[in-house]
């Protein structure tokens, strides 16, 4: 399955200094147009791209639990994420929503996940970030 992770445009760190105030602006603003190209990849996305996780039982299980929580609190259009995602677009909120902060207390309350467990997430790949899950719930 030929899925394309998600990775940040190459215009994304070059803005100009009118793109970078204007980036905010609700529906044409750079962060909605991106948002907006990142859910239309995800939707395209169907069952077929779980076979890039391998064959790991516990990671299956992990996929199971953490990405439906994803979906909700990120408000993507389905849970078919792949490992090389980059978690800093799947749990990037470009609201003022605050999803961020929810979905990291959820899933520390629910899986005791340790306060700092978070903190080295940005530029990791969810497929790191669900093998770091899978290694903490089989301790």
């Amino acid at each position: 399955m030929g899925a394309v992770p998600l990775y940040w445009p190459e215009a994304w760190d070059k803005k100009t200094k009118v793109q970078g105030f204007l980036s905010d602006v609700p529906f044409f603003g750079l962060r909605s147009r991106t948002f907006r190209f990142f859910r239309k990849e995800v939707e395209k996305r169907t069952y077929k791209v779980l076979s890039l996780w391998g064959n790991d039982a516990g990671i299956y299980r992990c996929l199971c639990i953490v990405s439906p929580v994803v979906k909700e609190y990120f408000k993507w259009p389905n849970a078919y994420f792949i490992p090389e995602d980059l978690c800093d677009i799947l749990f990037w909120d470009p609201t003022v929503d605050w999803r961020d902060l929810g979905f990291v207390n959820f899933l520390t309350k629910e899986l005791s996940l340790p306060e700092d467990f978070f903190v080295d997430i940005e530029g990791s790949t969810y497929g790191k970030f669900i093998e770091a899950i899978k290694n903490h719930i089989q301790g």
